[in-house]
């Protein structure tokens, strides 16, 4: 029946592009993805989600990642948290914070709740590019969130900040705090920004 055997295939082809991208195999993911899109059919978010992640590492991967993002959008597809992640951590990482924080901006516009990667991602984003005031505030937020779990990237992260983009040894030691106080065991990494920051 073509009613039930259309959505059928297409679920398998998405399952390929996820499994497929996942296992490293980018050209034969995006070759179920092209199957999907010229039989008229859409990707998951998670196949997204999963090329996303995956995105072979070049000159700027983050154009890549964010024309499948934008492919993604213009297609209807509606982003879940792992897509939302993948692509606010590719954007951190480019140092493109304005674009991770409009992003995260969109994600809870949708009703999407962000998780302690999400956070992580995005005070990571406004590290890089020096801007403190977003780092804080955010970081403020994250703790606030009734489904906060502590982990210590973050943290880390604020250290890491104000050892070295901004130096404040005081604001070192607040975080290192913040961290004991939440109970989440010191990294090497912790240690070491400690030590750059006497």
């Amino acid at each position: 029946m073509k009613q039930w055997q259309t959505p059928g295939w297409f679920l398998i082809e998405d399952h390929m592009v996820i499994g497929l991208a996942h296992a490293g195999e980018l050209d034969a993911a995006h070759a179920h993805r092209q199957r999907i899109l010229h039989q008229g059919g859409v990707p998951s978010a998670d196949a997204y989600g999963a090329l996303i992640l995956h995105v072979k590492d070049t000159t700027d991967d983050t154009s890549n990642a964010m024309a499948l993002y934008n492919e993604s959008a213009a297609l209807g597809v509606t982003p879940n948290i792992f897509m939302y992640n993948t692509v606010i951590s590719k954007l951190a990482k480019a140092r493109k914070a304005d674009y991770a924080l409009q992003l995260f901006q969109d994600m809870k516009a949708r009703g999407v709740q962000p998780t302690s990667v999400t956070y992580g991602a995005v005070i990571a984003a406004c590290c890089r590019v020096g801007d403190a005031a977003s780092a804080e505030l955010l970081f403020q937020e994250m703790t606030a969130e009734s489904t906060f779990k502590p982990r210590v990237p973050p943290y880390n992260t604020m250290m890491q900040l104000y050892t070295h983009t901004k130096p404040d040894r005081a604001r070192v030691l607040h975080y290192y705090d913040a961290l004991l106080a939440a109970k989440v065991p010191p990294t090497a990494h912790t240690y070491k920004l400690l030590i750059d920051a006497y």
